[in-house]
């Protein structure tokens, strides 16, 4: 009985190599036992060194869920640095984790109360400019321009009381988008009482109230 032995062959598995090698039972004589024995041998090759896994570093936080009320955003790792090998361990640990975000109000406070007029001989279609203010929570109150700019959409309540110096007669509205909600005439601030009016109107975001003179 003869036994022959082949060289070795390769193949990859993952990334790991697997090394052959054969063997062939050849020429037994007419009454003599087979070969005994596996025809094939296979070994495990490592490509390359041991490594247990790394995390990479964090990836930046996500937008948050929510713009106000309360929200959550979250950030991820890989665990490829480096990759674990073949036989070493993966990463311990999570690969993501969340924050919470954006807790504040979704209902701002907004409120302003400003005097003192700068222009005592106005014309009509004249915005009034109160150059002082007692609270502009929010800073919804421009007292450069007189306007006050809605931050949010909502309904809000309006205001305004004025006495004048000026002999003119004048009205003033207050004006909410362009559109009058509220008109009163203005008396002279030696009459007995000086006119207030006052409005709630719905107002969208980054529309403008005004108080206004008006006609004579």
């Amino acid at each position: 009985m003869a036994d022959g032995q082949s060289g070795l062959t390769g193949r990859h598995a993952l990334s790991v190599m697997i090394l052959e090698r054969h063997r062939n039972c050849t020429n037994p004589s007419r009454f003599g036992d087979h070969c005994f024995g596996d025809p094939v041998d296979d070994r495990l090759c490592m490509p390359g060194p041991c490594a247990n896994g790394g995390w990479s570093q964090w990836s930046t936080w996500s937008s948050c869920s929510v713009s106000c009320g309360g929200g959550v955003r979250s950030q991820s790792r890989t665990c490829t640095n480096p990759s674990p090998s073949f036989t070493g361990k993966y990463c311990v640990g999570k690969n993501r984790q969340n924050s919470a975000c954006n807790n504040n109000s979704c209902i701002p406070n907004i409120v302003f109360n400003a005097y003192n007029v700068t222009d005592k001989s106005p014309d009509i279609g004249q915005t009034m400019i109160f150059s002082s203010s007692v609270v502009n929570e929010g800073g919804a109150y421009n007292a450069s321009t007189g306007e006050f700019t809605a931050p949010v959409d909502g309904t809000h309540s309006f205001s305004a009381q004025l006495c004048f110096t000026s002999l003119h007669d004048l009205f003033f509205d207050i004006k909410v988008g362009g559109r009058t909600y509220a008109s009163a005439y203005g008396y002279n601030a030696n009459a007995a009482h000086c006119s207030q009016i006052q409005t709630a109107a719905r107002v969208k975001k980054n529309e403008k109230v005004i108080v206004q003179w008006a006609h004579t």
